[in-house]
């Protein structure tokens, strides 16, 4: 809610932006870690929104839509949320933050000329180094991008930028968990209760409710649930019970425990039982379904590029002599002739036409009655023999 009245607010500010946000909020942090990187959060959405996408017009002349993509989305695994902050504007220009940081004494022009283009984007986070033109409602309200990792690392987190001159920035924001809250599905096996982010779970209909069937008379209940990763990776998890969806709060389990690759987090239900997180990517990547889903992938667009590497070949067809359609290609057919039937002798199980003084080898079985007066016949040639 936060994020979405943030960028509402800032669309307000703004003149010449339209700007579409897609918003995929799935974690909730506590209250105090909120509290810590909420002007960190802020600055990059300003940045975004005011210096990241271009104006409708520079958008146009650059080939893109006139409307602009701003997308905060979020994501747990282990004991790390990470906060994915991106644009799909003009990106970070490389050579004016350089230059900026020889002027403000940031680095020497001996040591720029060998720091590589990610080293350089890395450089908006030095203190005193700011590449805007322009100084507007929206952004420069005392917070720069040197007091945004500063705040990030006071609570234990890091952030980093990636940016491609044309198509946009990313910021990652990768911040410990101490406490949150995610909306998880608890499920059971045997007396053992875990949870499962919610975020993972697809929505799924059963039969009965499409077709309107008694629940009673469906039959025992279904017990899989439908997972999906961030790569769009479905699969099923079988499970003995599914109980609830809540609200838990999460937190971190020791290092001991973590290391078995599986768990997330712990937390405790509302009767006092306690329940473990399952991390479902490290789980899916555990039992190899990541891998076979990639070799899968990998194989499809194999198929797929075979296919449509292979030239595609014209077709005659046409009708034999027992009615059955058939097919040739088309390259094969040197002309099409009218021969008389009585051109046609058949010696055992042998046949061949007369045409223009030369006989051909006929390649199909000839009828018993072949019918009178004029007969169709296909010339084939492959350029070394012919055939009738």
């Amino acid at each position: 809610d936060d994020a979405h009245a943030t960028v509402a607010d800032l669309l307000c500010d703004l003149t010449g932006h339209e700007d579409l946000v897609a918003l995929e909020l799935d974690v909730e942090l506590d209250r105090e870690m909120i509290e810590m990187i909420r002007d960190p959060i802020t600055h990059l959405i300003r940045n975004a929104i005011d210096h990241g996408i271009e104006k409708p017009a520079d958008r146009r002349a650059a080939g893109k839509r006139e409307i602009g993509m701003l997308s905060i989305a979020s994501r747990q695994s282990g004991n790390t949320i990470t906060i994915i902050i991106t644009d799909d504007g003009a990106g970070l220009n490389v050579q004016k933050v350089g230059a900026k940081a020889v002027r403000s004494g940031i680095v020497t022009q001996d040591e720029l000329d060998a720091m590589s283009a990610a080293q350089i984007t890395d450089l908006i986070f030095e203190p005193g180094l700011s590449t805007a033109e322009a100084v507007s409602a929206v952004s420069g309200r005392g917070v720069g991008m040197d007091v945004v990792r500063s705040n990030i690392e006071k609570v234990g987190g890091k952030v980093s930028v990636s940016s491609k001159p044309g198509e946009g920035t990313r910021f990652t924001l990768e911040l410990p968990l101490t406490l949150s809250i995610i909306s998880a599905l608890t499920v059971s096996i045997g007396d053992q209760f875990f949870a499962i982010p919610h975020s993972y779970v697809i929505p799924c209909l059963t039969l009965n409710t499409v077709l309107h069937v008694d629940p009673r008379r469906a039959g025992p209940d279904q017990r899989l649930v439908l997972l999906r990763l961030g790569n769009g990776m479905v699969f099923a998890l079988a499970v003995d019970q599914i109980h609830d969806q809540e609200d838990l709060v999460i937190k971190p389990l020791s290092p001991a425990i973590m290391a078995c690759g599986i768990y997330a987090g712990t937390t405790l239900l509302d009767d006092g039982r306690a329940v473990l997180m399952l991390d479902i990517p490290a789980i899916a990547e555990e039992n190899g379904l990541v891998r076979d889903i990639r070799s899968r992938n990998r194989a499809e667009d194999s198929e797929d590029r075979e296919e449509l590497q292979r030239p595609s070949r014209t077709l005659m067809t046409f009708t034999d002599f027992d009615g059955r359609k058939r097919a040739l290609p088309l390259e094969l057919v040197a002309r099409l002739d009218l021969v008389p039937s009585s051109a046609f002798d058949c010696e055992e199980n042998r046949a061949n036409v007369v045409i223009d003084g030369t006989i051909f080898d006929v390649a199909v079985t000839l009828p018993a009655d072949l019918p009178t007066g004029q007969v169709k016949v296909l010339r084939l040639s492959d350029s070394v023999a012919e055939i009738a």
